[in-house]
């Protein structure tokens, strides 16, 4: 039967992969850069990143015309960031 249910793809072992909220975390980057730097800051940051530990990508803060990378880490799987303006 295990033969079965296998080839008939019924056991997966890799679940599907979760989208991070990016704009959730474009929030709480403008939200920092207010309460730490008082300056407001237009966040984007881009779609379709997967929900995982270890992933790594880059959003933007525009402030006064100028703009700023921000570097994202992702430290579990479960949507929590830390991240670094450059």
């Amino acid at each position: 039967m295990a033969a079965v249910a296998a080839a008939a793809g019924w056991w997966q072992t890799a679940s599907t992969p979760v989208a991070l909220n990016t704009g959730k975390v474009a929030d709480s980057i403008q939200a920092s850069i207010l309460s730490q730097r008082h300056l407001h800051a237009a966040v984007s940051c881009p779609d379709n990143v997967i929900q995982k530990a270890g992933v790594v990508f880059e959003c933007t803060a525009t402030v006064g015309g100028h703009r700023f990378a921000v570097y994202v880490t992702q430290t579990d799987g479960d949507g929590h960031v830390v991240f670094v303006v450059a």
